[in-house]
């Protein structure tokens, strides 16, 4: 009898105890909470992986943008968006080269899609570059790269993840990169000290930049009879922000630029009458562009005027005895040391500085 009471004490106290429910419980509870870090650490993975390939993507649409600019002044080249320099790119362009320079888990990048075209920003769709230029049209260039069995060393494998079936995602990135418009913001050392009233310029319409054959005549010759400097509705002489009339500073203006930053907005100093002798100096850039900023009053008479955008300036010719420079407005010119901060309008000349779209 005390041995039965024993047993229903011992079987009382096994069935009463939780301790191996508490072991098997928190087994269970560490292999899920394991499969959980396991899988963050396989998505943490799969994030890092594409974050790479996404800052790939960015820096050569960007370097791609960037070489569409004709370098300054290169004969046969201005007045063209250069699409020959990206594509198609073999992997000896800027594009791919700049793509193949950043790692992707360690290894360099060696498949990627390049594309050129016009960015259409009102459709928001990429047009072929063979496009007839239009307003709403600026120059861009289209980056994918995908990470999957045909690129890039096949897609980002899990280890975790496997063990519930996962053991592999395919990646795809893409990035746009164009030249922005019209510039706002001239550096130190980019403008030459020339100005065009913003109502000769809009008047012109884009027939002065489509068509070289139309020129341009800026010039100081003074006019007795109507008190004026014939010619000068077309262009003047500027000073910057500079309040000079004296011909050494116009001369060093032209021979370094401006000395300070200009941009939109800013009321710069128009000097009409100036110097025979500028035009002399002047000589040393016939064949060259050289960009100019484009005012909003009357640049007849000693003023300051605000600049409302800038446009490119072909000199072509310049004669010292009658005082004129002759040339004509360039369209699709990059030029350089220029960016765009604010909606400036576009006069035929793109900003430097190209711009992530997407």
């Amino acid at each position: 009898m005390k041995y039965i009471v024993g047993l229903k004490k011992q079987a009382t106290v096994f069935l009463r105890s939780t301790s191996g429910g508490v072991a098997a419980i928190t087994a269970i509870v560490l292999a899920v909470l394991l499969g959980f870090i396991g899988m963050a650490m396989d998505i943490g993975r799969l994030t890092l992986v594409k974050s790479e390939m996404q800052r790939a993507a960015d820096a050569g649409a960007l370097a791609g943008a960037r070489a569409l600019a004709p370098y300054p002044n290169d004969a046969g080249l201005v007045g063209n968006i250069l699409w020959d320099r990206v594509y198609p790119d073999g992997g000896d362009g800027p594009t791919k080269k700049t793509i193949a320079s950043n790692q992707v888990e360690g290894k360099a990048l060696t498949d990627s899609l390049v594309e050129v075209g016009y960015w259409d920003l009102e459709y928001k769709t990429l047009r072929p570059y063979t496009t007839t230029w239009l307003e709403n049209l600026i120059p861009a260039v289209r980056v994918t790269i995908n990470k999957n069995s045909d690129a890039n060393g096949g897609p980002v494998k899990f280890f975790f993840s496997s063990f519930v079936g996962k053991a592999s995602s395919d990646l795809s990135v893409q990035s746009m990169a164009a030249l922005p418009g019209g510039p706002s913001v001239a550096a130190k050392g980019a403008a030459f000290p020339i100005v065009v009233s913003k109502d000769w310029v809009e008047k012109a319409s884009k027939k002065y930049w489509l068509d070289p054959n139309t020129k341009l005549m800026i010039g100081s010759i003074y006019n007795p009879s109507t008190k004026n400097w014939d010619n000068s509705n077309q262009g003047q002489w500027t000073s910057f922000l500079i309040d000079s009339n004296n011909v050494p500073t116009i001369r060093e203006l032209m021979d370094n630029g401006n000395p300070s930053q200009i941009q939109v907005g800013d009321k710069i100093y128009i000097q009409p009458g100036a110097k025979a002798t500028l035009y002399g100096d002047a000589a040393k850039f016939i064949n060259k562009v050289v960009l100019i900023p484009v005012v909003d009053g009357d640049i007849t008479a000693k003023s300051h005027m605000p600049i409302v955008g800038f446009v490119s300036l072909y000199i072509e010719e310049t004669n010292q005895g009658k005082k004129w420079i002759k040339g004509h407005l360039e369209k699709n010119y990059v030029a350089p040391g220029t960016r765009t901060d604010l909606a400036a309008p576009f006069y035929g000349t793109w900003a430097s500085s190209p711009k992530l779209l997407q």
